[in-house]
């Protein structure tokens, strides 16, 4: 069930700091940019939050 939780978790937070990333470093707010950058920053930042919040549980 931890793991389930840690999951969703970092998942969750991955995502909205992923897409903030994206829109923040993208030049252009309206094109398909902001979408890969979030998109690939989610995917950067969600094992490293779900590896850290297993070291705080």
């Amino acid at each position: 069930m931890r793991n389930v939780v840690r999951g969703i978790g970092s998942i969750g937070i991955s995502f909205y700091l992923g897409f903030g990333i994206g829109f923040v470093a993208s030049p252009d707010p309206t094109g398909t940019m902001p979408v890969l950058i979030g998109l690939l920053s989610t995917v950067v930042v969600t094992p490293v939050l779900y590896y850290s919040i297993g070291k705080l549980m």
